[in-house]
């Protein structure tokens, strides 16, 4: 999506501006950034066998989601689109703590 792609690109900016602002002359902070810094003995990271479909439920989801996403801006550009206003109204209610429902 072009979304990810531009903050993607931000994030790669920033962190060249981050490295532009070293006060080092001779680069070697920026050259450390890039070398694997051993980790304390006690630390220890465990992925499960999850990690994998979480990740396929994750895609699965984004792709649903767009597709949602382009019927609403189909049905905008026809004109046919429609807001419940009462699940909108309930929605307002519920978020300021009204707790009530709109009849």
């Amino acid at each position: 999506m072009k979304i990810e792609d531009s903050n993607q690109k931000m994030a790669v900016m920033h962190q060249m501006n981050n490295r532009a602002e070293r006060p080092d002359a001779t680069g070697a902070q920026a050259q450390s950034d890039l070398v694997v810094k051993p980790q304390p003995a006690g630390d220890k990271v465990e992925l499960s066998g999850m990690v994998p479909s979480m990740s396929a439920e994750m895609v699965n989801q984004q792709a649903m989601r767009a597709q949602r996403v382009q019927e609403i801006k189909a049905q905008v550009q026809a004109g046919t689109y429609q807001v419940d206003s009462r699940a909108v109204a309930e929605k307002m209610l519920a978020k300021v703590g009204a707790g009530t429902t709109v009849h």
